[in-house]
């Protein structure tokens, strides 16, 4: 994320390699505006399925079954 109303990364592709989500992004960093993108970026997120919430249904009368 930026401060700057005019950097933003967009059309974002993610891909799962071995134990890291890489994402290819379009990347307005010092463009004109968010739209006119001017860079491609690669960004690797280590070991991301250990950032991920542990996150389980509450069920206060039992699971529904039907």
């Amino acid at each position: 994320m930026s401060r700057s109303i005019f950097e933003a990364f967009s059309y974002a592709s993610q891909l799962i390699r071995g134990e890291d989500l890489l994402v290819i992004a379009r990347t307005s960093q010092g463009g004109f505006n968010q739209h006119d993108t001017n860079l491609v970026t690669l960004h690797r997120i280590e070991k991301f399925r250990e950032l991920a919430l542990d996150i389980k249904p509450v069920y206060s009368r039992g699971p529904r079954l039907h």
